[in-house]
């Protein structure tokens, strides 16, 4: 992905700027979800780490529904209806690429590893 955009420096003239997104250099490491203090059974605050793109959207999926979780400005994916855990989360990047993480207990303060990494795109 390029995108050229325009910027300013010091004394105010623009300048054109050219940059790219580059995968994070994580191997074969897959993500971690951290578990924010204070979740519960009626709040849940995740962050998640370690992706090798940024993420579009995570979702907790349910038995009979799913529960998007809004990303706050400080970086933690957040909901008041995800419930008690274990969760199954599904991971999207901004590529569109998707896996499900399952099994994530919530226990704050804590960080649980994934199963799974999204594809290096080429």
């Amino acid at each position: 992905m390029s995108i050229c955009g325009m910027g300013t420096l010091g004394g105010g003239s623009l300048v054109s700027v050219d940059w790219e997104l580059v995968p994070c250099d994580v191997g074969d490491q897959p993500v971690r979800s951290y578990i924010k203090e204070g979740t519960n059974a009626g709040y849940l605050g995740l962050h998640v780490r370690n992706a090798r793109y940024p993420l579009a959207s995570v979702v907790v999926l349910g038995t009979r529904v799913n529960v998007p979780l809004t990303l706050k400005t400080y970086k933690y994916w957040e909901s008041t209806a995800a419930g008690a855990g274990p969760l199954t989360l599904r991971l999207t990047d901004i590529n569109g690429q998707t896996f499900d993480d399952a099994n994530i207990k919530i226990d704050p303060q804590t960080e649980v590893t994934g199963k799974s990494q999204f594809s290096t795109c080429r």
